[in-house]
């Protein structure tokens, strides 16, 4: 699946790029399914984290207790969990059949792409030079699937996001094992290094928690029955 935003993943991180690009093709014409795709984006995107620094797993390993490990929020920067965060409550209630709005998934995509930039200068030795200048889908979807298709790719979507939970706890599992009875491969010089070049790359793109809050506090007033006008003001 080829993505107009998500491409410079590609020769790193093939199924991210495959990820963003399903998310897209959905984004205007069907949000949930669009949702769903985000959140498998961020979660191997954070599975990915956990490897490099070689993080020691939580004692559950579901997405949510992932994100909230002390050791996970400790190594990434702040902005960088609000963004992730998003995605996954988000993800999961469209997953779980409640109504998602166009708006909210062309926000959660935009943040979806700022973290595919993160990740890729952070963690792929990625230059910035090859990091496109984000591009909204055009209306109407990336691709010409009939809307029959797009149901069917959801409730396929839906299926597969039910088994790759448990397919995650048995892969953490055995990262865990592995981890286990390897001597340890990050040396805390490197971590550091690494934690702090994640902070850096944050603050280079110029990543606002502030921002980010904001966008949820509006989403769970419109999903609150609240008409959210511009730049956050209620409206009669």
């Amino acid at each position: 699946m080829q993505s107009l935003n998500f491409e410079f993943l590609r020769p790193h991180w093939p199924d991210l790029a495959a990820l963003g690009g399903f998310a897209e093709q959905y984004v205007q014409t069907d949000p949930a399914s669009s949702l769903v795709k985000l959140r498998s984006y961020v979660e191997s995107m954070v599975q990915g984290v956990y490897r490099h620094l070689g993080l020691q797993l939580p004692a559950i390993t579901n997405l949510n207790d992932l994100l909230r490990a002390p050791v996970f929020t400790e190594a990434v920067p702040r902005a960088v969990c609000f963004k992730m965060n998003a995605i996954r409550d988000h993800g999961n209630k469209a997953a779980h059949g409640e109504e998602i709005s166009q708006k909210t998934a062309l926000w959660l995509l935009k943040e979806s792409f700022d973290l595919g930039q993160w990740f890729f200068l952070t963690y792929l030795d990625g230059r910035a030079s090859d990091c496109p200048a984000y591009k909204e889908p055009p209306v109407g979807g990336m691709g010409a699937e009939t809307k029959g298709r797009l149901k069917e790719e959801k409730k396929a979507a839906l299926e597969r996001l039910a088994a790759q939970e448990a397919q995650l706890e048995a892969l953490m599992a055995e990262l865990y094992t592995l981890r286990e009875k390897a001597a340890a491969t990050v040396v805390e010089q490197d971590r550091l290094a690494l934690i702090q070049g994640g902070q850096a790359v944050s603050d280079e793109l110029k990543f606002s928690e502030a921002a980010t809050r904001k966008w949820l506090i509006d989403s769970q007033l419109t999903a609150a029955d609240w008409d959210v006008g511009a730049e956050g003001a209620a409206t009669d």
